[in-house]
C-alpha cells in the first residue's frame, strides 16, 4: 500500500460525502479503487460488498467477531437466550454488516492503508 492508495481512498470519500454528485461520477470512483477494495477484502475476509450508490450505503459480508460469539454464549447462560436459538447462530460464520454511509466503510480502509504502510516501514 502506498501513499497513492490513501490519497484515492481519501478522494473517494470526500466524492461520496458531497450532496449533489452524479451516480456516474461515484460508479467511477468505486471502480478506480477496486484493487484496493480486493486487497481489504481478502485481508479483513470479507466475502462479499455492496455498494448503494443512491443511498450511499454499503452491504458487506463480514465474518462474525469471536466477541460476539462470546456474547451469545453469556446471554444464553444467563438465560436471555434459548439453546435452538444459541446454536442457530453459532452455525453462521459471517454476517451481513450495513454501512450507513460508503464515507465510514472508506474510512474503514484507510485506517487498514495507514496500518499497512507503518508496517511496511
Amino acid at each position: 500500500m502506498s501513499k497513492a492508495d490513501l490519497k484515492l481512498v481519501g478522494s473517494t470519500k470526500k466524492a461520496f460525502q458531497l450532496r449533489k454528485c452524479k451516480l456516474i461520477t461515484l460508479h467511477y470512483t468505486i471502480e478506480q479503487i477496486e484493487p484496493i477494495l480486493k486487497k481489504y477484502m481478502e485481508n479483513k475476509d470479507i466475502l462479499k460488498v455492496t455498494f448503494n450508490l443512491r443511498k450511499k450505503g454499503v452491504l458487506a459480508l463480514e465474518p462474525i467477531q469471536n466477541c460476539e460469539r462470546a456474547m451469545w454464549v453469556q446471554l444464553w447462560l444467563d438465560d436471555e437466550f434459548s439453546t435452538e436459538k444459541l446454536v442457530e447462530n453459532m452455525k453462521h460464520t459471517f454476517q451481513w454488516v450495513e454501512y450507513v454511509s460508503i464515507s465510514d466503510f472508506l474510512s474503514g480502509i484507510e485506517a487498514w492503508i495507514e496500518k499497512e504502510m507503518k508496517t511496511q516501514c
